[in-house]
Formats: C-alpha cells, structure tokens, sequence
C-alpha cells in the first residue's frame, strides 16, 4: 500500500514489477532523485519480493533502473532528515525497517538475483545489489559507503556482507574514509561479480530473456556465465600492493585511532594513505567509531541479527545532533565542513549496543 505522505515524490509506481522472459525484472523508477529510495519504493520493493518468491512462473528476478546517472543514490536522505526535523520519528523507523526487510529478502531469496549496478550505485543502492547472485558493474558505475560524511553509519547489513564479499581491510577502507570506486574496481574489489560495457546493457537483458529455469542460485550463475561470456570483459584482481595496505593500514585493528597512526606510519603506499588520512579527517568522529565497532561486532552475526542492529543503530544516530549537522551541511547548504561534536575521536563517547 502506498504511503500517502510521501506520494508527492512520484507519480506512477517507483518501483515497477514486468515480465522478464522466465522471470521478473523490478525496475526503480525515481529518476529526478537518482533512484533514491523513499518510504514507498522500499515498500513496493517488499511487496514485489514476497508475491515473486511464491511465483512458481517466476524463475529469477532482475534488478535495474532505466538508463540514465543512476541504478539508486541510497536512501532519500533529506526525506529522512525533513522527517526527523518534524518529530515524525516513526515513519523514520518505518522507512529503515522496511529498507532492512527488503534487503534481507533479497539475500534470503528462494530463487535467483541478478542486478545491473549502472551509474551511481551507493549506500542503499549497495544494500539492493548485495544480495544478488549477478551484479554487472560498467564503466559508468560508482559504488561507495558514504553515511560518515552525514553523521549516519553504513547501514543496510553491509558491516557484515562487505567483510564476506571484499578482501581484508577493504570493508574498513570503504566506510571509514567514505571512498568510492568505479568501473572495473567495483569488481576486484568484490562488490560486483562481473564487468559490462554500458553498451552491451540490451545484450545482457536479452541472455537473460533466454534463460531457462536453474536448480538453483548457484547454477543459475553457472549457465548465466557460460551464455554471457562474450558480452563480460575480465577483470584483474587488486594489485598486491593494494592488497598488502588495505590489510597493514584498516585490518585487525583495535580502534580508529590505531588505522589513523598505521597509515600515517606508512612508507609502502605514502600517497594513499595521506589521501586516506585527508578523507578520514573530514568525516563525522562518531560515525567512524561506531562503524568499527559494528564491523567487529558484527562479523560472523546471522544476517537477520545484523538488520536488528542496523535498525538499533539508525534509530541512536538519526536522534543525535551530528546527522541533522552532516546533513545539513553536506547536502542542504551544499559542500560545507560540518561541525562535529564531539570533533575529536579521542573525546567520541557510545553507549554500548545493548544501551542504545
């Protein structure tokens, strides 16, 4: 059911559902926001997934955006600020809980996932593709985890995927400097599983018009590589040397504070780890300790745990100063430095989870 506050953002369905040869194709449908998601996509989403899981004519679904600048920006993020700014916090915990629920039922899909990452692809558009068997990155696609630029924290149960899909330290190195990555890195970094040509989009949709139904999601990949092996270019994995850093710098570390002083000890890659340090030092102090917090803690945590602590979490940092400060500042007034409080790591002080 369409949520009538939030209504005006569209006019037709945002999120649409199609026949899709022996499956289904979902496609966002909210181009003058970048596909960013709102209270009503992500519950058109929920509705979608749940009557095609039980389809027995449906075989796969797809997962894509019409072309243009975008698969999906993240979540509507001044939706969500307008809303805390009201007082309407309940339709803020609605919005997170249903996002969760959906990304979820997309990584518990009893049937095969494919998505075509083209254009931004970020935040809640990362949480969308992550569970999906196929996800074909072009040279158009940029991914990132930005939320510590806003005072917010990388949601979506990426503290848990990202450290299962990317190598050691990459998860730390993408959410705590707010990096992002286009192209073929998407997929040697582990965030997309395949490499299209943007010109080759109506190649891919029409192999997968052909498929038939798999056995299941791991066979669906196997035959769906086998069909499209010209139409996938190959991609190299990171260099070595990326590897080594990202593991000497942001691995296994005990604190922020211990990656701040490994990167400024760095010889091997100076000028990565000065660019690191630069983006880490513009970032919102509490967001980065809560991140690494929750990237221990949430490891080896069942995917459904994760979403229960993503949800705590939204809750805790949407309500704190420093998301209305970040989003004011980065979003509403456009690239300024927001004032951080506390501003310093050393003086960040978190409840600890069971408290929030």
């Amino acid at each position: 059911m369409q949520n009538p506050t939030h209504a005006h953002h569209r006019g037709a369905h945002a999120v649409g559902a199609e026949a899709f040869g022996s499956g289904a194709r979902l496609l966002l449908n909210h181009p003058d926001a970048l596909n960013s998601l709102d209270l009503s996509m992500v519950e058109d989403l929920s509705r979608h997934l749940a009557r095609l899981a039980r389809e027995t004519s449906c075989a796969f679904v797809l997962l894509s955006a019409p072309p243009g600048r975008a698969f999906c920006a993240g979540g509507d993020v001044k939706m969500i600020h307008d809303a805390v700014v009201a007082g309407d916090l309940a339709s803020v915990d609605r919005f997170f809980e249903t996002e969760y629920g959906a990304d979820l039922a997309i990584h518990e899909f009893p049937k095969p996932a494919a998505a075509l990452a083209d254009g931004i692809c970020m935040g809640g558009g990362l949480g969308l593709v992550a569970g999906c068997d196929v996800v074909a990155a072009t040279e158009d696609t940029v991914m990132a985890m930005p939320e510590a630029r806003i005072g917010f924290f990388p949601d979506v149960l990426a503290t848990r995927w990202l450290q299962d899909k990317c190598p050691p330290g990459f998860a730390e190195y993408l959410t705590l400097t707010a990096a992002t990555v286009s192209g073929k890195e998407c997929v040697s970094a582990g965030l997309a599983t395949h490499f299209l040509p943007s010109g080759r989009r109506e190649e891919m949709d029409g192999l997968l018009r052909e498929l038939g139904p798999a056995s299941s999601r791991k066979a669906f990949v196997r035959a769906f590589g086998e069909a499209a092996r010209g139409i996938f270019e190959e991609v190299p994995p990171l260099p070595s040397e990326t590897r080594a850093w990202l593991s000497a710098c942001f691995s296994g570390k005990g604190s922020v504070e211990e990656i701040f002083q490994a990167l400024a000890r760095d010889r091997e890659l100076p000028e990565k780890s000065r660019e690191a340090l630069a983006r880490m030092d513009a970032l919102c102090p509490s967001s980065l300790v809560f991140t690494h917090r929750l990237l221990r803690e949430n490891r080896n945590l069942p995917l459904v745990e994760v979403a229960q602590r993503d949800l705590a979490a939204a809750r805790f940092l949407t309500r704190r100063d420093d998301y209305r400060e970040g989003v004011r500042a980065r979003l509403l007034e456009k690239g300024r430095q927001p004032a951080w409080n506390p501003a310093k790591l050393a003086e960040v002080r978190l409840p600890a989870p069971g408290d929030r």
